[in-house]
């Protein structure tokens, strides 16, 4: 993989730190999105009417179709673009969280959180080959690390959060609330996120 040196962003200019800036707060609200609802099992379980075993088709559902989403995420980017995809991806999930907390009853949730699974994958599937394509190699392992590091924040924030939240609020509020955060944090990515100009010189497969 190689890019023309004269198009690649370099350490220390303000394109670095808006794309550093992007694609740790894309992670974190992905994985934010993703976790939010695993200290709600035992609430949904209650509410619900439902054993450990159904209450945890809020999460499973989610990665079940996150890990098959994600073979098709690929071949997808490269027809319409890694940051196409990516943006699609963040303001689908935003969107999907700010409908979460209405759901009206048990199935509807499952149903969002499955389609949700959908659209979380268009970010990770394509995040470290973009990072990789744009970013000065010399620089790559920062922001490749910042990447990661903000796939952790998110996950443990956004299990904290929605846990003392519900406990303090209830969980549909809970879940609106970070998913204004999370929506918040799409539209800053979407307008952070650099334009590629190196996606033409490799492909995933």
């Amino acid at each position: 993989m190689s890019v023309a040196p004269a198009t690649v962003i370099r350490r220390g200019t303000p394109a670095f730190i808006r794309a550093n800036l992007a694609f740790f707060l894309s992670a974190f609200a992905i994985f934010a999105s993703l976790y939010s609802v695993q200290p709600l099992l035992p609430i949904f379980a209650a509410e619900f009417g439902l054993d450990a075993g159904a209450s945890s088709l809020a999460l499973s559902a989610t990665t079940a179709t996150l890990a098959i989403a994600l073979l098709l995420a690929s071949w997808i980017a490269d027809r319409v673009g890694r940051r196409t995809l990516m943006v699609w991806a963040i303001l689908f999930t935003a969107t999907l969280g700010l409908i979460l907390p209405l759901a009206p009853n048990w199935w509807s949730l499952v149903a969002i959180r499955t389609l949700m699974g959908l659209t979380l994958s268009g970010l990770p599937a394509v995040a470290m080959v973009y990072l990789a394509e744009e970013i000065d190699p010399d620089a790559l392992g920062f922001s490749m690390g910042l990447y990661i590091g903000g796939t952790a924040v998110g996950g443990m924030a956004g299990r904290l959060l929605s846990g003392v939240l519900a406990d303090w609020i209830g969980w549909r509020p809970a879940l609106g609330i970070l998913g204004a955060a999370i929506a918040l944090a799409a539209l800053v990515v979407v307008l952070l996120l650099p334009k590629p100009h190196n996606s033409a010189r490799t492909r995933l497969s």
